[in-house]
């Protein structure tokens, strides 16, 4: 393992540390009634998306897990879901190197719609109480809308862009 994968071990813990703090602050947009985004799964599915070597499971595991306990999220619901997703779009990164970026928003959005559909069948099976309907669906537009925004900071800004047909990863695997 070379120096360049935990540089981005540690940015993408470290990018979703700061999202958890602010999180925390009472100057979120949550403390406004009005639902943000959720960065922390739109970094992980880009992330995943562009370089898979980037966020390993038990990285991603320990991220959300730690979400769960700070965000008083329903403990493991939101870690088994990303879980499930991430390891989805890791199996079939190959099939979607080819993908425009329109392309990409439209699987992304089904997979958000997805995700947050799931979530919300399961705790109204748990019969935990739920946010109102109209809060879920603008917290997943919010969340949709922010998702582009990341994947330019993270190509950009950080280097995090999909390897080219032959290129080697960070791990010694050929693309």
């Amino acid at each position: 393992m070379n120096s360049t994968i935990w540089r981005y071990w540690v940015i993408y813990f470290s990018a979703c540390a700061i999202i958890m703090f602010c999180n925390l602050l009472p100057l979120s947009p949550a403390s406004l009634k009005i639902p943000g985004p959720d960065l922390i799964l739109a970094i992980t599915l880009v992330w995943v998306l562009r370089r898979p070597d980037y966020v390993p499971v038990w990285l991603v595991a320990s991220v959300f897990l730690l979400a769960d306990f700070l965000l008083m999220r329903p403990l493991g619901l939101m870690t088994l879901i990303a879980l499930l997703i991430t390891e989805f779009l890791r199996r079939n990164v190959q099939q979607r190197e080819i993908l425009s970026f329109y392309s990409e928003i439209l699987q992304i959005s089904l997979i958000l719609c997805i995700i947050f559909i799931a979530q919300r069948i399961v705790l109204l099976l748990m019969v935990v109480p739920v946010m109102p309907i109209i809060n879920d669906v603008i917290h997943l537009v919010i969340t949709l809308i922010f998702y582009p925004v990341v994947m330019i900071i993270s190509q950009v800004l950080l280097d995090v862009r999909r390897l080219l047909p032959g290129e080697v990863d960070s791990l010694g695997g050929r693309v």
